[in-house]
C-alpha cells in the first residue's frame, strides 16, 4: 500500500520482540521477530526510527481525523486509506495505537482488534470508551507492550474522559 508517498507492508509477529530485524519500508521500521517480549518501557528500534516511525503514525492519524472525524460509518472510518496504513504498521504500532486510545478516546480499538487478533474489552463494555480504553491498557500490560507505571496512562480519574 503506498500512502503520502510511502510504502507500507505489514509486519508478521506479535507481539513485537526485541532483537528483531528492522527493515525500513518507506522510512517507516517493519519487524520480524526473533523470540524475546519486549520488556516494559524496551523499544526494538532505534530511537531515530522509532521517532520517525511514531511521527509517522501521527500524519497518519492525524490525515484520519481530519477526513472521518465526522463520518458516523464505523466500516467508512475503517476502510480509509490512513487508517488502513496504521493498520498495516502492524505489530509495531501496537503501544503507540494503546496510547492513542487512552488520550484521544477514539476508534483505535478498532486497529488494535485487527493488528493483535484479540479483543480484550467486555461485551458489555462496549461503546464506553473509558471501559475500553481501561480493558486495553491492562491488556498491553499483561503483554508486557506498556508499563503499570508509565504516567502517560495514569489520570487522576483512572482513565480518558468520556467526554459529552
Amino acid at each position: 500500500m503506498v500512502i503520502l508517498g510511502m510504502t507500507l507492508a505489514p509486519t508478521a509477529s506479535f507481539p513485537p520482540r526485541v532483537g528483531s530485524t528492522f527493515v525500513a519500508v518507506g522510512g517507516l521500521a517493519a519487524g520480524a521477530s526473533s523470540g524475546v517480549p519486549l520488556a516494559a518501557g524496551a523499544t526494538a528500534h532505534g530511537s531515530s526510527s522509532e521517532h520517525m516511525f511514531s511521527q509517522r503514525l501521527g500524519d497518519l492519524a492525524a490525515l484520519w481525523h481530519r477526513e472521518c472525524g465526522l463520518l458516523s460509518s464505523t466500516s467508512a472510518r475503517t476502510r480509509h486509506a490512513a487508517f488502513r496504513a496504521i493498520v498495516a504498521m502492524g505489530d509495531a504500532a501496537v503501544p503507540h495505537l494503546l496510547r492513542r486510545l487512552w488520550e484521544e478516546k477514539t476508534d483505535w480499538d478498532l486497529a488494535l482488534v485487527e493488528i493483535t487478533g484479540e479483543n480484550p474489552v467486555a461485551a458489555g463494555d462496549e461503546g464506553d470508551m473509558r471501559a475500553i480504553a481501561g480493558a486495553w491498557r491492562a491488556w498491553g500490560v499483561q503483554q508486557r507492550l506498556i508499563s503499570a507505571d508509565d504516567p502517560a496512562f495514569v489520570t487522576p480519574d483512572a482513565g480518558p474522559s468520556t467526554g459529552g
